[in-house]
């Protein structure tokens, strides 16, 4: 069994679900991956990267301009909608959704992509967007998008408590 370079408390805790113990280390995030690899010499030797069908672009160009060597392994596939949901469209016309959650830098790109479909932007950027880390919310703002937020680390707990503090129920 190889040693296991995970991002993410909950994909180790599934991996040692599955009995897999060699996890060499956990990291919070992609980036804190990157930062690790860069004080290794890791020269020779070629790692396996398991994702989606919908890669990391952004830790794949982090390892490629380390010069790590890797092999990409599908592990599932992301289908993403082709469009909102009438349901959605009419809440967003009528500025009742108040928040949006952002897990993804994928979510983030399809939800632009799905907006600016039904040419929503103007009410769309009235939002508060609270976003599972800066990545994400740096996709958002580049979209001219105002009312963005990211968690302190990216899990769970975190977003959470970003959701309680920002919108008072």
């Amino acid at each position: 069994q190889k040693n296991f370079y995970v991002i993410g408390n909950e994909v180790a805790k599934e991996l040692e679900r599955l009995d897999i113990k060699k996890i060499k280390k956990i990291f919070k995030s992609s980036n804190d991956l990157f930062s690790y690899f860069q004080t290794k010499k890791l020269k020779n030797k070629v790692f396996c990267y398991f994702s989606g069908n919908v890669p990391n672009t952004q830790l794949i160009k982090k390892l490629n301009q380390l010069k790590i060597h890797y092999k990409q392994q599908v592990l599932y596939t992301v289908k993403p909608k082709e469009k909102l949901l009438k349901k959605t469209v009419e809440l967003l016309r009528s500025c009742k959704i108040k928040i949006v959650l952002m897990y993804s830098v994928y979510t983030a790109e399809t939800y632009l992509t799905l907006i600016m479909s039904q040419k929503l932007n103007k009410k769309a950027k009235d939002i508060i967007y609270i976003c599972l880390s800066n990545n994400i919310a740096l996709i958002l703002k580049d979209h001219g998008y105002k009312r963005v937020l990211y968690s302190k680390s990216p899990t769970e707990k975190s977003i959470l408590q970003m959701i309680k503090f920002t919108y008072q129920f």
